[in-house]
Formats: C-alpha cells, sequence, structure tokens
C-alpha cells in the first residue's frame, strides 16, 4: 500500500502503472477516487480548526490499512483524499470499491465524537476509458468529484457533460467580473396590487442577466455563484442604487434584504 501527500503523488503512482502496462503489452485499466469531505466547515465550526486539519490525514490512514496492498491514498490537503485502484474496471466492481470505502468511512464516522458525522463525494475516472494520461485522468476525478458535490451525491463517475458543467460555471464566474460594470443587468418591475382598490402600491424587483458572451443565464445559474465568490454584495449594491433611481419617478419603494436572496 502507497501513500502519499498532495496530488502530486497520485499522477506519479498513475503514471507508472500506465507505464508498466506499455512495457509488459498489459492492457490495464485502473480506478481514479478522488474523494471530499464536504461538510468540512461546519465541522471546523463545531469542533475547531485543528479536528478539521486533521481529519483527512487520518482517514487516509484508515482507508490505508483497509485497502489491497497495491492500492494507494494520497492526502491531497485538508479537505481531499486521493485513491489509485489498480485492475478495477467494470462499473460492478466499480460500485463495490465505491461502496466499501463508504462502508469504512461511515462506520469511522459512527466512532467519532459527537456532531462529528461528516459527508464525503467522491468522484471517478478510469484507465483507459476516460484517457491515458495521467494528470488528466485525475483531473477528470476531480470534476466528477466537484460536479458530485454541488449535486449533493454521495459518488459520481466522470462524463464529458460534468465537465460542460464545470466549464460553464468558470465561464459565468469570469463573466459575472465584468457584468456590472458593462451594465449587463436589467432590472424589471413586477406591480403589486391592492385587490380592494386596483392600484400599485409596491413593485417586485426581478434581476435578469443578459450576458454579452454567454447570453442569457437564468438567475438559479448565476446568483449561486455570485454568493460563493463574494460578488452578491456588489449585485445587491447595483440593485438597490437602480430600485431607488427608479422609484423617485413612479412610487416609494421598500427594501427588505433577506440574507443575499435576489431573484
Amino acid at each position: 500500500m502507497n501513500q502519499g501527500v498532495g496530488s502530486a503523488g497520485l499522477v506519479d503512482v498513475l503514471r507508472s502503472l500506465i507505464a508498466d502496462d506499455s512495457s509488459s503489452g498489459f492492457a490495464g485499466a485502473h480506478l481514479i477516487l478522488v474523494l471530499r469531505i464536504a461538510n468540512l466547515d461546519k465541522l471546523g465550526f463545531i469542533h475547531g480548526f485543528e479536528y478539521t486539519q486533521s481529519l483527512s490525514g487520518r482517514l487516509s490512514k484508515l482507508l490505508k490499512t483497509q485497502l489491497r496492498d497495491r492500492d494507494s491514498v494520497h492526502r491531497i490537503g485538508d479537505r481531499d483524499i486521493g485513491v489509485v485502484l489498480p485492475g478495477v474496471a467494470s462499473a460492478s466492481i466499480l460500485g463495490l470499491a465505491v461502496n466499501k470505502i463508504n462502508t469504512i468511512l461511515s462506520d469511522y464516522s459512527q466512532t467519532e465524537r459527537a456532531g462529528a458525522h461528516f459527508r464525503v463525494c467522491i468522484g471517478a475516472s478510469v484507465f483507459p476509458r476516460h484517457g491515458e494520461d495521467a494528470r488528466e485522468l485525475y483531473r477528470s476525478a476531480y470534476l466528477a468529484m466537484l460536479c458530485a458535490e454541488r449535486g449533493c451525491l454521495d459518488f459520481l463517475e466522470y462524463s464529458a457533460e460534468n465537465r460542460r458543467i464545470i466549464q460553464r460555471e468558470v465561464d459565468i464566474e469570469e463573466e459575472l467580473l465584468k457584468s456590472v460594470g458593462n451594465y449587463e443587468f436589467e432590472l424589471f418591475y413586477q406591480p403589486q396590487l391592492d385587490l380592494e382598490s386596483g392600484k400599485i402600491t409596491s413593485a417586485e424587483v426581478l434581476l435578469r442577466w443578459n450576458s454579452a458572451r454567454l447570453g442569457f443565464v437564468p438567475p438559479d445559474l448565476f446568483i449561486p455563484i455570485a454568493e460563493k465568490n463574494g460578488l452578491i454584495n456588489d449585485i445587491t449594491e447595483w440593485i438597490i442604487q437602480k430600485a431607488l433611481d427608479f422609484h423617485s419617478e413612479f412610487f416609494w419603494v421598500s427594501i427588505v434584504l433577506c440574507g443575499n436572496r435576489v431573484s
């Protein structure tokens, strides 16, 4: 059993396996997993930074004792763990391997201190089905893990759709940085009527984004990304200013902010 630190160690092990297969003429198949402790921030809030800083190391050591001698486990920072399982290719064996790892981690979680239940998301890629370059195979497993985390899934195997989803998020984040200054946001006002008098008493402000490069981007796509990278504050300030400018011409405005939710 090999154990390393960082993605470079995982890539080196995988590259060596691929080279050995090539020199021997054996068409091997290898499974690459990237595990993420999805609720690490919450655990840190409850139990402190020292606990979470060492958690991935403890889980790596645990997996090392439970997996096969030829498998390798690699701690990748405080949040992620990489695993290389040689000779695992078929969907049924892949599923068994993932289930075993989930069972190991779940059993360990039950023995931890009260309130220390952790949730793990796993992304997978398979050599040679998802490529023949070691670093690209690691990236593919990592992308699958990111998609699993975003979808609150326990496990996801890499696909071209994973890459498209992540690339879309990257594109949205890049364009969000330009959007306010480029005046790409628009506000639409949905009147609120008094049923007795039939008069407009207020208006709900709806934010829409028509990106010059991406076209129309729905709020349910760009708002979570803006919240994650801190741009939501700039967008909220822009909305408030535009709404105040609008109200002076038509009606009084009352602004209610509930957290950072914008529609």
